[in-house]
């Protein structure tokens, strides 16, 4: 019996292999928790330079002031409130370490700690909507927690993106769980966390009115408010500037006036850092003209792409994908980090739609973000051995990450045009006498 079941499991895709138990998931999840965390430990500890944790988040947590509300006294700071907050309640640990390097593992703990935490969610958000497909689930589970852009990071280079993907993803699945007050409190911290959750605003409130009649979604989105309005007061008394969020949220887009930062984008096919964004390109708009302009187009094709979507999870998570995609490919000024939250909007789409083509889509933006921080992080290194070499990879990349974006962007249109490559293989859990139930699900191009 065992036999014929596994003859009747061909199906195409990545991901067709024998049919794992419920307890053997967990066990697998424990298994990469325990690798992801021991591989994380071992490479914060080897990479310990100093860009950006030592320069902005040491400073930001250890630099006296006179309360924990006047940290905008700080003038480097220019994050949202939590984050800077968090790292000063490391103070007293962080200045107990005359060496330099425990002092950078403790700051590089948060981050890691949200890698965890982003395996936990995915896998428990995954096992409920995939209960009969256990081996996705298994796969969710390892390549969040071993997933190499992630990784790198937040345990080489110390930066707390997965907290976007984090609460990127609580915030978006609780709308579609039916738990708009949840959602808007989670978007609420993701907003007092990084600064790119502003891109997403209009976003979230379109799903959310999308999602839930006109009463409810007013009441959840007035409690999101109130949420961010009293977290930043006593930060606003304290400044006695009652611009204070706008400054921390608008004053990104004049910091730094290059063209590009080291992003594997349209920019990023001629030139890698610099080339001042103030000037007008091509004698048309200058870069904070272009950005608005960016922005404006990616918003306006969400919405295109939400109403469209029949408000189908799979839909609008490629849409969510679509919006981050276009902004990070097309804007200037864009850091090489700035692409990760596709990742996190595809590991969704994937666990609601189970298709191959999602799972191939996963993989590219993985390797190229995983790449665009290895260039970015490592890039002093690679030009010292062959500068000459390391600009025309650059440039090369660049290039192959535009098409490919381009690509997405159209499939996000159309979900359907990669249907022949078929679903991902349907796992169920062993029925508990040793024999494994025969019912697999085909190919779509068979249905």
């Amino acid at each position: 019996m065992a036999s014929a079941a596994m003859n009747i499991n061909t199906r195409s895709g990545p991901l067709n292999q024998e049919k794992v138990s419920s307890k053997a998931c967990y066990m697998l999840f424990f298994s990469a928790l325990v690798i992801s965390m021991g591989i994380q430990f071992v490479l914060a500890f080897a990479n310990h330079g100093d860009a950006d944790v030592l320069t902005f988040n040491y400073v930001w947590a250890t630099t006296p002031i006179q309360s924990i509300f006047h940290i905008y006294d700080i003038p480097s700071l220019d994050y949202p409130p939590l984050f800077p907050v968090a790292l000063r309640l490391l103070r007293p640990l962080l200045l107990s370490f005359p060496e330099t390097l425990p002092r950078f593992l403790l700051m590089k703990c948060i981050p890691i700690a949200g890698t965890g935490l982003l395996g936990f969610i995915l896998v428990k958000f995954s096992k409920r909507h995939n209960a009969d497909n256990l081996l996705l689930v298994a796969f969710i589970c390892f390549f969040t927690l071993l997933n190499p852009a992630i990784i790198f990071n937040a345990s080489i280079w110390g930066q707390v993106d997965v907290l976007l993907i984090l609460l990127l993803v609580v915030s978006f699945t609780s709308l579609f769980e039916g738990k708009p007050y949840l959602a808007c409190l989670y978007f609420a911290v993701g907003c007092l966390t990084k600064l790119q959750f502003c891109y997403f605003a209009i976003p979230f409130v379109i799903v959310l009115f999308l999602l839930f009649p006109l009463t409810k979604a007013l009441k959840a989105l007035l409690a999101c408010l109130v949420i961010g309005v009293t977290a930043w007061l006593p930060f606003i008394l304290a400044s006695e500037n009652i611009m204070l969020p706008f400054d921390v949220y608008l004053g990104g887009s004049g910091k730094y006036q290059y063209l590009n930062l080291q992003a594997l984008n349209l920019y990023g096919i001629w030139t890698i850092f610099g080339a001042d964004s103030s000037a007008k390109i091509l004698g048309l708009m200058n870069g904070n003209s272009i950005n608005l302009l960016v922005l404006l187009i990616a918003t306006l094709l969400f919405s295109f792409l939400a109403f469209k979507s029949k408000k189908e999870p799979q839909r609008i998570f490629l849409a969510l994908g679509a919006l981050i995609d276009v902004i990070f490919i097309f804007s200037t000024q864009q850091h090489e980090r700035y692409q990760i939250p596709i990742i996190g909007f595809l590991i969704l789409a994937m666990i609601y739609s189970e298709r191959n083509s999602d799972f191939w889509m996963l993989q590219f933006f993985t390797v190229i973000t995983y790449i665009n921080q290895v260039f970015a992080y490592y890039g002093g290194y690679f030009s010292e051995v062959s500068p000459r070499w390391f600009e025309n990879i650059f440039h090369i990349c660049a290039g192959v990450n535009l098409l490919v974006s381009v690509f997405f962007i159209i499939y996000a249109f159309h979900p359907d045009l990669l249907k022949p490559l078929g679903s991902i293989a349907k796992v169920s859990v062993s029925n508990g006498t040793g024999n494994l139930p025969t019912e697999t699900l085909r190919p779509e191009s068979e249905l």
